[in-house]
């Protein structure tokens, strides 16, 4: 597979895949992010931004940072989940390595990849 892709088979499109991921899934929250995630038979991600964030190009932008740091990572998720990447509010503030800084922090504080030194 390109790494430098994001394929469908990757993401999570069913409204019955995210409701099971919120109904039975593991929390992970920071500041400005928040991180949900249930075991699976394979590896997929959904990127959520609520309008509460901002406006559509705000939105779209955290989206792509958001899809960008789990193509970054993805290498060192071991084992299959189904994960949930939502925004809150106060992410609408942060510039690009902000953000993928702290997306990258909520990936290590929920033991998907290693923790930098």
């Amino acid at each position: 597979m390109d790494d430098n892709r994001f394929p469908a088979s990757l993401r999570l499109q069913k409204n019955r895949q995210f409701r099971a991921v919120y109904d039975a899934g593991r929390v992970v929250r920071s500041q400005y992010f928040v991180l949900v995630f249930l075991r699976a038979e394979q590896l997929k991600v959904g990127v959520v931004v609520s309008k509460k964030v901002g406006n559509a190009v705000v939105r779209n932008r955290l989206k792509r940072l958001m899809r960008e740091a789990f193509r970054r990572n993805r290498k060192y998720i071991q084992g299959q989940y189904h994960i949930i990447m939502a925004a809150r509010p106060p992410a609408a503030e942060l510039k690009g390595p902000e953000a993928m800084s702290a997306l990258e922090h909520l990936l290590q504080r929920a033991k998907f990849i290693p923790a930098c030194d």
